[in-house]
């Protein structure tokens, strides 16, 4: 990376970014300028009298075998071509697709079973902030039989131990021991050279075939190494497996937090890199996008789809507004609809469709995010439903109740959420829970009344239920739209104020992901909508064409 940096500075110090005066030359992954020796990068070692010396290593070098190297050469090369600007332009284009693709291959992909392809993991880094590497979720069955059948594993190697042979199981034990050692250090290092020396796995065959290994050695060399370039927090972890003395557990407990390290390591590297893949992730998306359309591994017909119920919509809206068809100047172009408008439209109106949010009828351009698309919605729907419930109990209620202010309800709010999202919940209970929370005992009309209340709002089918739909929807669209979310007033007259916490919340996450899905996609998106429109407008011609010809003929009649 440092190498990097530095021919990335002085390239951008011959070949300026157009437009931009001020371009940032410090280390992306530090921030600081970093003029340091490839010694002193790759290696720092803290002297610690307590431990051995931990050393820290910053991500791995990006450079592997058949791979392509940034060099002076090919800079002076590129700046020498006929167009210098075109070539400039598709040699940084290449050589950030390469850089990006090396680097999302270094954050862990197969090496911690992330489970996580290459573009979805850069795609997470970019709209999670928070997002962190983790080993994909076993079902209950797969994780009995996972336990089962390590348990039976080390068992067998724990027998084999007692009567003393120790050849079936060290070498594969150790090699595997290696090889997750060596994927912790860089492959320059000295570490990884004595790793290497140490752990000769064919020496080691051989001294355990003749009965002369010394393990227990072994064992404190590992797990010294393993304090020198653990994060602290792993210390304690480590000093306990020098205490045991059972040798397959000890075996076992080093494989589990060898693995563990390696995910330490590549969520380092995600927060590392993050700044990098965020300027680049957007190319790399759209072009691996591209890739799959040209392959045929995927088609657009469902983003058509979904795009043209919105165009239709809209046109719809558009007629009823405008019946007599007059021809208004601001509907010269595109009959007066954005591609921003048709795009926001959509995109809220999926996210708050009646209907569960399934890969089968997902656009193309939302597969990613379909996981996090089917939580928003649910957090959507959980939304409508309290602000629904809060609305209909002060409205039920009525002046019976004093006290049923929004600031009044909070603990009523936050508890009908906690119980939204227990899938136990019954209508009883929160017909309970609402029932519960006023002073005075409701008579019995009136908890029958909510109890009915509650069943409407919970089936989506009360008329109160969807005008907070809509209305939420609309304060979604908004802050899409201008970047911001309303103000407490407009909250208010739209009868979710009780909510706005949560809302604010819900919309923000929608409008980064929004925001950052159009712009990856929007060349698709905006072919759409054009041919979508376009076709408006010709059937619209040929309407008009109709009755025009008929009254050519009685004038020739």
């Amino acid at each position: 990376m440092a190498k990097l940096e530095r021919v990335l500075r002085r390239l951008k110090a011959k070949l300026p970014v157009n437009g931009d005066e001020n371009v940032d030359v410090s280390d992306s992954v530090t921030g600081t300028v970093n003029d340091q020796t490839d010694d002193q990068i790759n290696v720092h070692i803290e002297q610690d009298s307590g431990s051995p010396p931990r050393q820290s290593f910053v991500p791995q070098t990006l450079a592997t075998d058949g791979s392509v190297e940034l060099t002076n050469s090919n800079i002076q090369s590129s700046i020498s071509s006929t167009n210098i600007s075109s070539s400039h332009d598709q040699s940084t284009t290449t050589t950030t697709n390469v850089n990006l693709h090396r680097i999302i291959q270094s954050l862990g992909g197969s090496q911690v079973n992330s489970g996580l392809t290459n573009e979805q993991l850069a795609h997470e880094i970019i709209i999670d902030p928070n997002f962190e590497l983790k080993p994909p979720k076993l079902s209950d069955l797969e994780d009995r039989v996972r336990t089962m059948a390590t348990k039976a594993f080390f068992d067998s190697v724990r027998a084999d131990f007692k009567q003393g042979r120790y050849e079936r199981w060290i070498p594969e034990l150790l090699s595997d021991v290696k090889q997750r050692l060596l994927d912790l250090v860089p492959p320059t290092s000295s570490l990884h050279s004595s790793i290497n020396e140490v752990l000769d796995i064919d020496l080691i065959t051989q001294q355990t075939k003749a009965g002369v290994y010394n393990i227990h050695n072994c064992i404190v060399f590992i797990t010294n190494t393993m304090l020198q370039i653990c994060a602290p927090v792993r210390d304690e972890e480590i000093k306990e497996i020098k205490d045991l003395n059972d040798l397959a557990e000890i075996f076992q407990k080093l494989l589990n937090l060898l693995d563990q390290m390696r995910l330490d390591l590549a969520n380092y590297r995600v927060k590392a890199f993050r700044p990098y893949i965020k300027d680049h992730a957007i190319e790399y998306e759209r072009r691996k996008f591209e890739q799959a359309l040209k392959s045929k591994r995927i088609t657009l017909d469902l983003s058509k789809s979904w795009i043209k119920q919105t165009v239709v919509s809209l046109l719809r809206t558009r007629a009823e507004r405008n019946p007599e068809n007059i021809h208004l100047p601001q509907h010269k172009h595109n009959h007066g609809i954005k591609f921003d408008q048709v795009f926001n439209e959509s995109f809220v109106s999926f996210i708050f469709q009646p209907t569960i949010i399934d890969k089968d009828s997902c656009p193309e351009t939302l597969l990613l995010d379909i996981e996090r698309l089917w939580n928003y919605q649910n957090e959507g729907q959980a939304i409508t439903i309290v602000a629904a419930l809060l609305m209909l109990t002060k409205n039920v209620v009525g002046g019976k109740v004093s006290n049923t202010s929004d600031d009044d309800l909070t603990t009523l709010k936050d508890t009908l959420f906690v119980l939204l999202m227990d899938g136990d919940t019954t209508i009883d209970n929160l017909t309970a829970e609402i029932i519960s929370y006023f002073p005075t005992p409701l008579p019995p009309e009136t908890q029958t009344l909510i109890k009915s209340m509650v069943s409407k709002t919970l089936s989506q089918s009360d008329k109160v239920f969807s005008l907070l739909s809509r209305r939420i929807q609309n304060i979604v669209k908004q802050h899409l739209q201008t970047g911001q979310f309303p103000k407490k007033e407009t909250l208010t007259q739209h009868g979710v104020m009780a909510v706005s916490k949560e809302l604010e919340q819900l919309s923000r996450k929608i409008c980064i992901l929004g925001r950052y899905n159009r712009e990856v996609y929007a060349h698709w998106y905006d072919t759409i909508i054009r041919e979508q429109l376009q076709d408006a407008g010709d059937s619209n011609k040929k309407d008009k064409e109709q009755p025009n010809k008929g009254k050519s003929k009685e004038n020739i009649d």
